[in-house]
């Protein structure tokens, strides 16, 4: 799955970075954790893979049938919830954490949440929850994600996955 957040197109760039394509290409679906400014970032999305995706505080204007507040499912047997704005764990507590989410996602239990807002990109693990702030472009395959940055190994539901971050827009 490829994740990202926070585009702000068309601001500095008309279409999305060529990081984007080269590391979401072979994903089976992207998340966009809101932030997006226009509906033709959900088209260009969808034109590589089906695409999902969640306002932020600054989509007031856009629409598409595709849009949600929030967004909760179950990818690859994980229960995946995606939010814009969301606190993050670095600086809130264990209480705090689990209030946002009973108040986001109340008739779900995600076992991953994706986020944005911030713009610092992070992964998280509290309490067997994964939190993952998608501000760049973010990808998850068999083989890594295909964009250069930090990369880690992080365990969802009890399976090993490759992540990576790199700077939207900014190679490494």
């Amino acid at each position: 799955m490829g994740l990202i957040a926070d585009t702000h197109m068309p601001g500095t760039i008309k279409s999305l970075w060529p990081q984007v394509y080269e590391g979401f290409q072979d994903v089976d679906c992207i998340l966009h954790a809101g932030d997006l400014h226009v509906a033709a970032v959900i088209e260009e999305l969808e034109g590589i893979a089906p695409t999902f995706v969640c306002t932020g505080n600054g989509d007031l204007d856009v629409e598409h049938h595709k849009l949600q507040e929030q967004w909760v499912g179950e990818l690859a047997g994980v229960n995946v919830g995606l939010v814009h704005k969301f606190p993050t764990p670095r600086r809130a507590d264990e209480a705090r954490l689990q209030k946002k989410l009973s108040k986001i996602f109340a008739d779900a239990d995600p076992q991953v949440i994706i986020y944005g807002h911030t713009h610092l990109a992070e992964v998280h693990a509290v309490c067997g929850r994964m939190y993952i702030n998608a501000c760049l472009p973010v990808g998850f395959a068999a083989d890594g994600l295909r964009l250069c940055g930090l990369r880690t190994r992080v365990r969802v539901a009890g399976r090993p996955r490759r992540v990576c971050l790199g700077a939207a827009g900014r190679p490494r």
